[in-house]
């Protein structure tokens, strides 16, 4: 039903038809909203009941859907408008659309390490299908750290260590989430991501100061030490590595798709195909930079476990390069690259990684319930000025998958965030409830105009 535009033309034929003053029409729409503050005499009535008699069903009905129309025909656009920049801004932010960054990883000096003062990231850009060889086939996994968080609130998580793709595909991962490690192992009874199971152990990062961390698995069980002590023993992890991706990099300070930036310092990495027994481990701690007062020597006395396949001092002072001095043949040597830029992720995917992911499920309900409200505001504007039809709906629905298809393309150019199929289809599923629900709510407004008619008819 027509609410403004030519809708006022039609409400003056009416009146004019039935040869209702519009003064009588606004005493009619008055009387009926507060009836119950209105007494009339014996002529109102009669003139009320002349009023009544010269409409039709027709007619009348239509002055009652007129007397109840949308209180909110005014002020739709404006609310439209404002939603859509509250909308566009939660999904594009930060408003990071760049191709690269300056990377932000420094040498410390005099104290042999590296820093990751913002975003920044060292990684592996040859070959490592001997490294990968070595972990698959080896008896388990060890890496072993010592870092330095500088900042307690990092979220994402943001990772200290991984060997991955991007963050949907990883081999393993470690990373910070405020005072959570956050250790990701991929295996045969895991996701493609190394959750489900995982381990999320708190209280580690309390403070800033230095943390010897060794996370093992010898394929039956997990532990973690932190600072020579065994943090945690869980043997809620099974499976072996044979089924990693091999095309993964190694990286430092941050995911290989840039996205997952880690603030802190790194002084020592090492990573094994085997799990290192407690006197390894409680030796490798003593022999760490705490203990270590000629740092010259640091060098020799960093490490004491035999067999790693990579190791990393970061002792190289200068330069974009970190050597590895691991036992392979082929050394897993990390670069520095100058600017750090997003992967080049396909435009609208459709992966089944998406939804492997534990907090995409919630992502899917928060995409539904904010295009619910997108959907009820632009059929509400359209409904007010060219009445409700099939047309109208099917075209709120057109023109919220454009805004959706908008922001996912503008997404796409994103450092933080990616553009999927997934999220304008579940976009659209949201701006078709709030399309059901706007329907809804015109029937109830048609519900009450049907009854004040009833009511008028009754009455006079």
């Amino acid at each position: 039903m027509k609410e403004r535009g030519c809708d006022q033309i039609k409400l003056g034929e009416v009146l004019e038809k039935c040869s209702i003053l519009p003064l009588y029409y606004h005493y009619i729409k008055c009387f009926f909203i507060n009836r119950n503050n209105y007494i009339l005499d014996t002529d109102n009535t009669n003139r009320l009941k002349k009023i009544v008699d010269r409409l039709s069903p027709e007619d009348g009905k239509y002055i009652c859907r007129v007397i109840y129309k949308d209180p909110f025909t005014n002020i739709y656009p404006i609310l439209l408008i404002i939603y859509i920049f509250i909308l566009g801004g939660f999904l594009l932010w930060p408003f990071d659309f760049f191709s690269s960054v300056r990377n932000n990883a420094r040498w410390i000096k005099n104290s042999k390490g590296l820093e990751f003062l913002k975003k920044g990231q060292a990684v592996s850009n040859s070959s490592t299908q001997e490294f990968f060889d070595s972990l698959v086939k080896g008896n388990g996994l060890t890496l072993e750290m010592w870092t330095q968080t500088e900042n307690l609130d990092q979220i994402g998580p943001a990772k200290i260590i991984s060997y991955s793709i991007d963050p949907p595909l990883c081999n393993f991962t470690v990373g910070q989430w405020r005072d959570k490690l956050v250790v990701q192992l991929r295996t045969t009874k895991t996701n493609l991501y190394g959750r489900n199971p995982h381990l999320d152990i708190p209280d580690v990062f309390t403070s800033q100061g230095l943390k010897h961390m060794v996370i093992m698995y010898n394929l039956s069980e997990q532990k973690v030490y932190i600072n020579g002590v065994q943090k945690v023993r869980s043997d809620i992890l099974k499976g072996d590595f044979s089924n990693w991706d091999p095309s993964c990099k190694l990286v430092i300070g941050n995911e290989v798709s840039s996205n997952k930036p880690w603030i802190g310092k790194i002084y020592y990495a090492a990573i094994f195909n085997r799990p290192l027994a407690d006197q390894e481990i409680r030796q490798n701690y003593l022999s760490g930079p705490q203990h270590t007062r000629n740092k010259r020597n640091i060098k020799h006395s960093y490490f004491k476990a035999k067999g790693p396949v990579a190791k990393y001092f970061f002792d190289e002072d200068k330069g974009s390069v970190i050597h590895d001095s691991g036992s392979l043949s082929i050394p897993v040597n990390l670069s520095l690259p100058k600017y750090i830029g997003h992967k080049i992720k396909p435009f609208l995917s459709v992966s089944i990684d998406y939804l492997q992911n534990d907090s995409r499920y919630s992502d899917i309900i928060i995409n539904i319930l904010i295009f619910i409200l997108l959907g009820i505001l632009i059929q509400g504007v359209l409904r007010t000025r060219y009445g409700l039809t099939l047309k109208i709906s099917l075209a709120t629905l057109l023109a919220g998958t454009l805004f959706s298809l908008g922001v996912e393309s503008l997404q796409h150019f994103s450092m933080t965030r990616n553009s999927s199929l997934i999220d304008v289809a579940t976009n659209m599923t949201g701006v078709a409830i709030g399309i059901v629900m706007d329907r809804f709510y015109n029937i109830f407004l048609n519900y009450k105009a049907k009854h004040l008619w009833t009511q008028m008819n009754t009455d006079y």
